[in-house]
């Protein structure tokens, strides 16, 4: 038998060389929005899309930067095809296949349903691990993927005997990667205006804008694609597209072109097959022979009319106690801040740290952590903390259940949910209604987590104005 040996890490691992279709180097890869960890992204090899695999990742082993030795091994399997990322190729080596030996059963299912074999040489001083080629591809699920690899560019192109059809697509960035939506929904291009945060919406809802006297909701696609955004700069734009029921906004990081594009190079769905459930891409292009992947967009699935509809309303709600709010007054000198209760008393946290307010679902207790700390909670994928305040504040507790609300505050990088009954609503407070703390705290329980005392309708009403920074000094 024949192997193709190569390293990962510190370890050697192998695949029968009739399973290796060829070795290459690092090409230019596209990543793929909520894919799984150990899938890098997708790469065009010769006008097919190969699914590319971190062999670290995938085997549990530490990150590392790609090198001038790092190199892709693609295996092929009854016309599946994937690549997985190699720190060096070493040799091809010929051995019998008696001197392979069955993998032990205690070897973890992460990377021992992908072992088929282990080959001892030198007297028990070296060890290759010998990879099964079909379970490698099934780490992935691309069925779906592999079954559109037969349609090669020159299947395609001997398919032109039908008739052309091309549409306008425009381009952008979000994050290291290129989308697009198609021109029939877009609208404008705007530079970013300035963007009304309004509490109590989904993540990826950056609030509303005012465009020609229309409130229109913005979205941050990043937030729903899991991609990392650019903080807004000079090139920073907005994409105002019409889905055919209503016109909403999409926070980009810059738009580069506008192209016509052959409907037929659109192949539909094929990041299904990679993150299963996402239904924000419509397809991906292949364009300039495959050194370029856009993935078109789906304008009907970036957000709902219901959540347009619970953004117009939360604003209505908000511009209705600015109005019969007596010591609210307009200037950059106010303090807007999100209003919630405990118990009968008011806290306000500053909006500008408010990212959202969910139900509870649920926690995750763990040991050893503060007794003001419930556990943590799954947000989207990400792992926040969850604080009592009735703990912290020495109030009585009276627990949670599923109608409970938490608010998820953020201050410099630190992030986490806050446990409260109800939102009252949205205040711009002028600093004339702002008092310091007074003595009579010091030395209380809530000794530096209040920063100011907003006294309102006459000294009738009292909110609490939470110092943020305090509140997360133990995190």
């Amino acid at each position: 038998m024949e192997l193709v040996v190569f390293r990962v890490d510190e370890e050697e691992f192998a695949l029968r060389i009739a399973n290796v279709k060829e070795v290459i180097r690092i090409p230019s890869i596209t990543k793929v929005p909520n894919a799984p960890q150990y899938i890098t992204g997708l790469c065009s090899l010769r006008g097919e899309l190969l699914p590319i695999i971190d062999s670290r990742k995938l085997f549990g082993l530490p990150d590392q930067e790609l090198n001038e030795s790092s190199r892709i091994i693609v295996a092929d399997i009854h016309e599946k095809k994937v690549g997985l990322v190699t720190d060096k190729v070493s040799e091809v080596i010929s051995v019998e296949e008696a001197a392979i030996q069955e993998p032990p059963s205690s070897i973890g299912q992460a990377d021992g349903g992908a072992i088929d074999g282990i080959l001892i040489l030198n007297e028990g001083k070296r060890v290759v691990m010998i990879l099964d080629a079909e379970r490698i591809i099934k780490a992935g699920d691309f069925d779906e993927t592999a079954n559109r690899q037969c349609m090669s560019t020159e299947n395609i192109t001997a398919s032109e005997t039908k008739e052309d059809e091309e549409e306008q697509i425009v381009i952008f960035n979000i994050g290291t990667g290129e989308y697009a939506f198609s021109i029939d929904y877009v609208q404008g291009i705007i530079r970013q205006p300035d963007i009304m945060k309004v509490p109590n919406t989904a993540n990826h809802i950056e609030g509303v804008f005012s465009l020609r006297n229309q409130l229109l909701a913005v979205i941050n696609p990043g937030r729903l694609l899991g991609v990392n955004c650019r903080q807004p700069d000079e090139s920073s734009r907005v994409v105002i597209i019409n889905n055919g029921s209503f016109s909403y906004g999409v926070t980009v990081d810059k738009v580069s072109q506008v192209v016509p594009v052959k409907k037929e190079l659109l192949k539909e769905g094929g990041r299904n097959a990679i993150c299963s459930g996402t239904e924000f891409v419509k397809g991906i292009y292949n364009l300039n022979d495959g050194k370029r992947l856009v993935m078109l967009l789906e304008p009907s699935k970036l957000i709902s009319l219901d959540d347009v509809k619970a953004v117009m309303d939360d604003v209505e709600q908000q511009k209705t106690v600015n109005e019969r709010t007596m010591h609210t007054v307009e200037g950059n000198d106010n303090l807007e801040c999100v209003v919630f209760k405990l118990d009968e008393e008011e806290y306000g946290i500053d909006i500008n740290h408010v990212q959202e307010i969910n139900r509870i679902s649920d926690i995750t207790h763990f040991p050893g952590a503060p007794v003001f700390i419930d556990g943590m909670v799954n947000l989207r994928g990400d792992m926040i903390p969850i604080l009592n305040l009735r703990k912290l504040f020495a109030i009585h507790d009276s627990g949670y259940d599923n109608s409970s609300k938490f608010l998820v505050a953020e201050y410099g990088d630190k992030r986490i949910g806050i446990l409260i009954d109800s939102v009252s609503e949205v205040l711009r407070i002028s600093k004339e209604y702002l008092e310091e703390a007074p003595e009579a705290l010091k030395g209380t329980e809530q000794d530096n987590y209040i920063d100011k005392i907003a006294k309102l309708n006459d000294g009738k009403r009292i909110v609490l104005i939470i110092n943020l920074s305090a509140l997360l000094s133990f995190l």
